[in-house]
């Protein structure tokens, strides 16, 4: 089992890398209790652009297909497409526009990967709508009802599939239903990428788009009852 971690973490590192993120709340000031109405890059955009565009062999920084790279606050916003983020228009920013474009061979993300939620689609806007911040928030962190439903599965869907989707999973590692996620935490290998703290696992996500303490408490909990498909 220690092998095969170890493999897999090795694998992971070299397959699906990015820039190190660096975000904060816009002022420089300490992040405060999150608004249910706000949409904040930190929590909620970046890991969205990580995990759906910012992949390999598209819009990650050693690809910059057609230019853009969506890994950071500061490339997004200095992408070489002009209007990409119109601050305060989601319906004039070229993100939204590739987004919800219905020609299937402009559309993004591009086939085979699956496109945007409307929900996603949503929070971009709204915070494209709200001025496009380089924002951020402590969210409460409340582990009394942890499900794989209601847990787990939004947080891979969240921070990994991009990279371990169905279409092109990297590495060979797909990470999209109860069977392939409670695989790697049954040989240990989920909770040990995340948290980084061994010599046998690279840290993952890559770059610093870490999980938040409390979700990796979340993760944890969840491996110790036994990885309920609950």
């Amino acid at each position: 089992m220690r092998i095969k971690a170890l493999i897999f973490s090795f694998i992971l590192l070299y397959a699906c890398t990015h820039d190190p993120i660096i975000v904060g709340n816009g002022n420089g000031d300490k992040l405060g209790e999150c608004d249910p109405d706000t949409a904040y890059f930190a929590n909620d955009i970046l890991p969205l652009l990580i995990s759906s565009c910012a992949i390999p062999g598209c819009h990650d920084a050693a690809t910059a297909e057609d230019g853009i790279v969506l890994d950071s606050y500061e490339n997004i916003m200095n992408s070489d497409e002009e209007d990409l983020i119109v601050r305060g228009d989601p319906d004039e920013s070229e993100l939204i526009e590739v987004l919800t474009e219905d020609d299937p061979e402009d559309i993004m993300p591009p086939a085979p990967y699956d496109p945007l939620s409307q929900n996603e689609i949503n929070m971009l806007k709204t915070w494209i709508r709200q001025q496009a911040l380089n924002n951020g928030c402590e969210a409460d962190c409340d582990t009394s009802l942890v499900g794989f439903a209601s847990s787990i599965k939004p947080m891979i869907d969240q921070f990994c599939v991009g990279c371990h989707g169905t279409a092109q999973p990297q590495a060979g590692i797909s990470l999209t239903n109860y069977q392939e996620i409670s695989e790697q935490a049954a040989n240990g290998a989920l909770l040990g990428t995340v948290q980084g703290n061994s010599p046998y696992f690279a840290p993952m996500p890559p770059g610093a788009n870490e999980l938040s303490d409390c979700q990796i408490q979340t993760l944890e909990i969840w491996i110790q009852d036994g990885y309920p498909n609950n």
